[in-house]
């Protein structure tokens, strides 16, 4: 099981990650004066016609393309990932943090870490 603390511990172990800001809580690395974000909280409709709010026990993480995504999602137990049509044909997975081990949550964010920093 993973908690917020674990993905901040994680992320900022990467050479030039950073902290958002913001009200929704994200990691990112700066990348020709903007930040790319590696991993971010997930955005949920709670109401319909309402504003979408952060789920701290959702998070999104990039990956390096289409074809990882759809391995990861093919490999890892249902449980683990989100469905969210928002994020269809975009290259990141939308995780439960309370079924993601720590193994798991290293390699998401190191591929994120490369793939972003490569820009």
């Amino acid at each position: 099981m993973t908690i917020f603390e674990d993905v901040r511990r994680v992320a900022l172990s990467y050479p030039g990650v950073v902290e958002g800001d913001g009200p929704q809580r994200a990691f990112g690395v700066p990348v020709r004066g903007r930040s790319k974000g590696i991993c971010w909280e997930w955005m949920e409709r709670v109401e319909a016609k309402k504003p979408k709010l952060p789920n701290p026990d959702v998070w999104a993480f990039r990956v390096p393309g289409l074809a990882k995504k759809d391995a990861l999602i093919a490999t890892g137990p249902p449980e683990l990932y989100v469905d969210d049509p928002h994020y269809n044909g975009y290259p990141a997975v939308v995780i439960r943090l309370k079924h993601l081990d720590e193994t798991l949550l290293r390699e998401l964010i190191e591929d994120a870490w490369i793939c972003t920093s490569k820009w």
